[in-house]
Formats: C-alpha cells, sequence, structure tokens
C-alpha cells in the first residue's frame, strides 16, 4: 500500500497535462505516465472507495486493486483505445465492478460504519453534498439512503462524474441517473435538518 500512496502523493511533469493529453500521453508511454493517472485520480478513487466499503483498510485495497486493473487494461488494449479515454469514469467504473466481485465473493453487503466520529454536523440547510468526502454525520445519512441513490450521489459528488457518466457507470437512462441524485441529495437534508432525539435526564439521588 506504501506504492499506493506515494503515487497519490507525488507530483511528476505531466501533472498539468489535460486529461486528454494524459491519454495521449498513456498511450505511448504506459509506464511513464502511470504514476501521474494514480496521483490525479487516486483521492477521488480513494474517498469513493471508503464511502463504498466502510474501512480504511478495505477502502485502500479496492483502490489499489482497481488501479492494478487498469494498469493490466492498458498495458493490453490497442494505443488508440487508451488515447481515447476518459480516465475518470473509466477507473470509477472498475472500481465499481472490484467492488461488486468483492460483495459476490463475500456474499454480503459492504459495512458502512463512519469514519474518524467527533466532529460537528453540518449547519441546517447546508448542502450536504459539499460535506461527502469527510463529514461523518452525512456519512451516516448516506448509509440509510437506498443503494441506488447511495450510489448515485457517491459518484456524483464524490467521484466528480457528470450525470451522463453517472448513467454509464449505473447502466442506466441519465434521467434515473438525474432522479437518483436528486432524490439521494433530498433525503440526505431531511435527515441533516431532522432534530436530534432528547436527551434524558439522569434521575435525583435518593
Amino acid at each position: 500500500m506504501a506504492v499506493f500512496t506515494s503515487y497519490v502523493t507525488s507530483v511528476s511533469a505531466s501533472a498539468t497535462l489535460s486529461e486528454a493529453d494524459l491519454a495521449a500521453a498513456a498511450a505511448e508511454d504506459l509506464d511513464g505516465t502511470f504514476p501521474e493517472i494514480v496521483r490525479r485520480y487516486g483521492p477521488a478513487l480513494y474517498t469513493l472507495a471508503v464511502r463504498l466499503c466502510g474501512q480504511r483498510a478495505d477502502a485502500e485495497d479496492l483502490a489499489a486493486a482497481s488501479f492494478e486493473r487498469a494498469y493490466r487494461a492498458l498495458r493490453t488494449q490497442p494505443a488508440r483505445q487508451t488515447a481515447a479515454l476518459r480516465f475518470r469514469p473509466w477507473l470509477v467504473t472498475i472500481a465499481l465492478n472490484q467492488w461488486r466481485n468483492q460483495l459476490r465473493s463475500r456474499s454480503r453487503r459492504p459495512a458502512t460504519a463512519p469514519l474518524e466520529l467527533g466532529h460537528d454536523p453540518p449547519a441546517a440547510g447546508a448542502d450536504p453534498a459539499e460535506h461527502l468526502p469527510g463529514d461523518p454525520a452525512v456519512a451516516c445519512a448516506l448509509a440509510a439512503l437506498p443503494h441506488p441513490q447511495r450510489l448515485a450521489v457517491l459518484l456524483r459528488h464524490v467521484a466528480g462524474l457528470s450525470t451522463s457518466e453517472v448513467a454509464l457507470a449505473l447502466d442506466c437512462r441519465p434521467g434515473t441517473a438525474k432522479s437518483h441524485i436528486s432524490r439521494g441529495l433530498t433525503a440526505l437534508r431531511a435527515a441533516l435538518e431532522a432534530p436530534s432525539p432528547p436527551t434524558p435526564n439522569p434521575e435525583p439521588d435518593r
């Protein structure tokens, strides 16, 4: 995992390339370009993996496995196919498929325990999408969403996909993806604005 972390935090000469130029560079020199692909897209992919898996160790394994699978695919596919790639939605789709394969192999749904508890929840009326990457109160509300809405919100506001890219990743119509995102955010706002249950007063000593 240290290799994955060092890739994500390093800076290379290709850091200023556009996504199209990065794809073209990968088609010409994959080994020289791949560390920049991991550095550029690793943080968003890892954050998505945390929200899918619920645990940092599992998320690191999922992110690393996704990049490993991506590298193998790039090594074997035609250069012209690599040059035409949009890396962000392609990598997210690989991560989703890896995660689904893990679920099937374990025959259970993922744990969704929030991480780093103890932060203050977002203020009433705040946009929950702005707090998705790290706020534990939003993570708890997110975990309670119906599965399609949770994935759609994560892909749109954590992975940074467009609505059309979310639709491709979820294999649904763009209108359906847009509906899942909208309903998911509405449910998150309602959950965050709901009053907390009152704390019972301790009984006086007798």
